[in-house]
């Protein structure tokens, strides 16, 4: 028989989520002969309904009778967990995730995942196997949540080749490792520290995104993307449309275009507390316009509210590290590191 029925002890449904209860499973086998002449039988296990075996014989049997299709079924069946992460971080993530998850992506798939798995036929990757690599990772003294991070990852690539029936199961969820939180979320700044920081670095070139990330929850690419032309003073508001393409090249002075901002974009009160910062650097900038009128292509970095006295924009790379070297000699008696922490105080109490 093509179709043949199987006793489990932990039923999945149909969206493949174990049920916790027994039951009966449905498993497809096909013999067919590809355009070499060899025979081979392909087979899918697993389906939670007669009828969804069923319906998957009849397209396969329909496909298979495609010699190209039939070859390339042959090659599915040889595919390595690292063949399929390539093809599928280009194909879906490259495609469907902003570009720096496209990247954390990728740095994930090579340094942590590739390593240690890509080499498991994709059709043989067990739960046991995720769990060794998961405790790999770890005992090169790596952090757990560097190996959650990957689980979340692998679990995401492998929940698609599942939906494509490139596999039975996911893998990354049939494990047993348990993930604690990790390393401890510092506490927020309360509103009495922000103060003492904005205080602290009046005059300096922090001023600025310590305003806008403190004092608005600006993300980082925001603060350092965002342009005078969406700033009225007059009204007392700016807009937040924009930000900082991902991965600026090195002494770059011209940007041709700005990234779409990761929420649909908002227009934000000036506040008193803000004011008089943007008001000063709104002086700033008509000198530096006036001392530069004559270039015969002037740069878009020039408007921006932020940058470096070369007129070269802020990368988001040398961002957090510049920021951490800045503060040991300030007396604030607050602890930060990253432009995350500054804008916690905001988005943790709003």
């Amino acid at each position: 028989m093509a179709i043949k029925p199987r006793q489990v002890k932990n039923r999945r449904d149909s969206d493949g989520i174990l049920t916790g209860k027994p039951g009966t499973v449905y498993d497809v086998n096909i013999k067919y002969t590809t355009p070499d002449g060899a025979k081979h039988t392909y087979s899918k296990k697993g389906f939670a309904t007669k009828k969804l075996a069923s319906e998957h014989e009849a397209e396969m049997k329909t496909k298979l009778q495609t010699p190209t299709f039939a070859a390339s079924v042959k090659a599915q069946r040889k595919q390595t967990v690292k063949e399929y992460l390539d093809e599928w971080v280009e194909s879906y993530a490259r495609l469907n995730t902003r570009p720096s998850t496209y990247d954390g992506y990728k740095r994930t798939i090579k340094n942590y995942i590739v390593p240690y798995v890509g080499h498991v036929p994709l059709n043989e990757l067990s739960g046991q196997m995720v769990d060794k690599m998961f405790q790999d990772i770890i005992d090169k003294g790596l952090k757990p949540s560097t190996a959650a991070g990957a689980k979340r990852v692998l679990s995401v690539a492998l929940n698609h080749a599942r939906k494509y029936r490139y596999i039975e199961t996911n893998a990354a969820r049939d494990t047993l490792t348990k993930f604690g939180k990790g390393d401890k979320t510092p506490d927020p700044y309360t509103p009495e520290q922000v103060r003492a920081l904005v205080e602290r670095i009046g005059g300096t070139e922090w001023e600025m995104p310590v305003v806008l990330g403190g004092l608005y929850g600006m993300r980082r690419s925001e603060v350092l993307g965002l342009r005078w032309r969406n700033v009225d003073l007059e009204n007392g508001t700016f807009d937040v449309v924009e930000q900082l393409p991902f991965k600026v090249p090195p002494k770059t002075t011209v940007i041709e275009e700005m990234a779409p901002p990761k929420s649909n974009g908002r227009r934000l009160p000036i506040t008193d507390v803000a004011r008089p910062f943007l008001k000063d650097n709104w002086r700033y900038r008509p000198r530096k316009k006036k001392r530069r009128r004559n270039r015969a292509n002037p740069s878009m970095t020039m408007t921006l509210l932020w940058r470096k006295k070369t007129v070269r924009p802020n990368r988001q790379t040398g961002f957090p590290p510049a920021l951490a070297n800045c503060w040991p000699g300030w007396i604030c008696h607050i602890s930060v590191t990253t432009i995350c922490d500054i804008r916690r105080p905001r988005t943790c109490t709003s």
